[in-house]
């Protein structure tokens, strides 16, 4: 395997991995979740913390496996920016010890954020990829036909 192919698919499953984690303390922990979220004012708790959980482990498992990673990586940039905002919101809060914990998070999810552009502006269409299938078979063909005219049918070199 080509050594790009291999840290994209390691950068991608470590994306995934942090809201793999994060959707799965969702479902396991709902109290906990739920009650954070009441504390920020959030309507609706167990309706929104299941939206996220179930937004969060389909988004991992879009990257994580590369099924379809650009609706993956949009339907958690989507969910990423209003959570950021209403959960992380740094500039609430005096200064101190939990206005630090704050920003650390609001920065460390804009660089989420990043990541998740990337993928989304360096990932191929699904029109793209058919192209590069069809252009990989014709040079095949091309290979085939080229190596049968210069060293007899069936010859291998």
């Amino acid at each position: 395997m080509e050594t790009r192919t291999v840290l994209k698919s390691a950068g991608r499953s470590l994306l995934a991995s942090t809201f793999f984690g994060a959707g799965l303390e969702k479902l396991l922990q709902p109290k906990k979740t739920e009650a954070y979220m009441a504390y920020k004012q959030i309507p609706h708790t167990p309706l929104l913390r299941m939206a996220a959980a179930m937004t969060e482990l389909s988004g991992a498992a879009s990257l994580f496996f590369n099924l379809k990673p650009k609706w993956g990586a949009s339907a958690l940039a989507a969910f990423l920016v209003p959570t950021t905002l209403l959960f992380h919101d740094f500039w609430n809060y005096k200064e101190g010890a939990e206005r630090d914990q704050q920003k650390i998070h609001f920065m460390k999810n804009i660089s989420i954020f990043g990541g998740l552009i990337d993928v989304l502006l360096n990932e191929p269409t699904e029109h793209a990829r058919l192209e590069a299938n069809d252009l990989d078979k014709a040079t095949d063909e091309v290979e085939v036909t080229t190596s049968s005219a210069l060293f007899g049918e069936g010859a291998y070199h």
